[in-house]
């Protein structure tokens, strides 16, 4: 989406080298569906690329773009159970994509916090916000906050979207890190 809106601008280097970046991240993400798909955990991998795989994939959306997205976490990561680990890393992607793609976002900030009771996850935008009640009226509201209302459910937490006119979007997501509360079919 990113290159072709600069694809008027830019040299046929450039094109190549954009081609090439994006050959690699697709390569990554296939790696990364096949590792969804088969169960593999980060931990497979020999250690915890949780945060290192989100810091990535944030890096790729700054780049095709030009968005400031800042990332902060509080807590310990470890107290996640794989299944939360995959939940909320699929959350962050789809956050950051709505935010670019239907909000047109320029700053997005991410925080999360986790402790022994909950993690509480926020993205918020200053993008162009929409009004939430038009999600209770329309009976698939979007792919994207579909997938994120499941998830959240799955993990049995809550999510709340608050919305403001010039202001952007923020959603808040909290979720117990009891490892038992999941539900197996949404994750997947």
């Amino acid at each position: 989406y990113g290159l072709i809106k600069k694809v008027n601008s830019i040299s046929g280097m450039k094109m190549a080298s954009e081609i090439s970046t994006i050959q690699s991240s697709l390569n990554t993400a296939m790696h990364d569906l096949r590792s969804t798909i088969y169960g593999y955990s980060w931990k497979q991998r020999g250690t915890s690329n949780f945060i290192a795989d989100i810091q990535n994939a944030i890096c790729q959306v700054k780049k095709y773009h030009e968005v400031d997205i800042s990332f902060d976490l509080k807590g310990d990561q470890e107290l996640l159970s794989l299944k939360h680990k995959k939940a909320f890393y699929r959350i962050i992607n789809e956050g950051i994509s709505n935010s670019v793609r239907h909000g047109n976002a320029k700053i997005i900030s991410i925080s999360m916090s986790i402790d022994k009771k909950d993690a509480l996850l926020i993205i918020a935008d200053n993008g162009i916000s929409f009004d939430p009640s038009i999600l209770i009226k329309v009976k698939k509201n979007g792919m994207g906050l579909y997938s994120i209302k499941l998830l959240v459910e799955s993990l049995q937490g809550d999510i709340k979207i608050n919305c403001e006119e010039g202001r952007g979007t923020t959603l808040r997501i909290q979720v117990p890190v009891n490892n038992n509360v999941y539900k197996e079919e949404a994750i997947v």
